[in-house]
């Protein structure tokens, strides 16, 4: 678990990353054609079992995960931002750059407060490739070729009832911290992100923890993340 009290270097956030390329570095150069820089952008309800799944997805793919918090602290603690950077190298900064310069081209993001700061982290972190982001819309900052976009969902009494055996909290104290969650997050995501008005449409799948349960949803998306990094290779 993500202690930011700790104040960790960054070696220790990224952890136990494969290395690319024959010189065994951290950020792969960008010249290769064939280096897809894999992520799987979870966006989820507070309480769908987001996070859980995410987790177990990572052990089974073996690939990193990063969630909001981590993502958050390495973006306001001026330190960690700038070792990312000289971390990254120049060609992995320059992309960064050319990916935040066309999203506000396009008019995909919302520039608010610290939103460019994360923006960059998650674009910087995104050039390793084979990483799980788990909130912070990364979804919405990534190139649609190499990502897939996905919201876990879940009934409010189903989220409601597992905060409350989680946290060991009243009924009435779950629903209460479910809905101001819910309304944190949503407000994060419609604040910063104008495809967010049309949520059916702006995610590659929606998926529902409670109904289909956490086997299911961990399979459906090793299948999803197996068939969209096959596909691409034979394409």
């Amino acid at each position: 678990m993500f202690n930011p009290g700790k104040t960790p270097r960054l070696q220790e956030i990224l952890g136990d990353i494969p290395r690319h390329g024959y010189r065994g570095e951290l950020f792969p150069e960008a010249g290769s054609e064939n280096l897809h820089r894999w992520a799987l952008c979870l966006s989820r309800e507070f309480g769908a079992r987001g996070g859980t799944i995410a987790r177990q997805l990572a052990k089974k793919l073996g690939w990193q995960i990063y969630e909001r918090e981590m993502l958050e602290y390495m973006a306001r603690t001026p330190a960690v931002f700038e070792e990312l950077q000289q971390l990254a190298g120049p060609q992995a900064r320059e992309w960064a750059d050319s990916q935040w310069d066309l999203l506000k081209g396009e008019k995909l993001v919302v520039q608010e407060g610290e939103i460019g700061e994360l923006a960059r982290v998650i674009l910087l972190v995104s050039y390793l490739g084979n990483i799980i982001f788990v909130g912070g819309g990364a979804g919405f900052l990534l190139p649609p070729a190499n990502r897939v976009h996905v919201r876990i969902i879940s009934s409010f009494e189903e989220r409601a009832a597992y905060v409350c055996q989680y946290d060991r909290l009243t009924q009435a104290e779950a629903g209460l911290k479910v809905r101001r969650m819910d309304e944190k997050r949503d407000g994060f995501l419609i604040s910063h992100f104008p495809l967010m008005k049309d949520p059916v449409h702006c995610f590659d799948l929606i998926i529902n923890s409670e109904t289909l349960g956490l086997e299911t949803c961990l399979n459906s998306l090793h299948n999803l993340m197996q068939a969209k990094m096959g596909k691409v290779r034979k394409g």
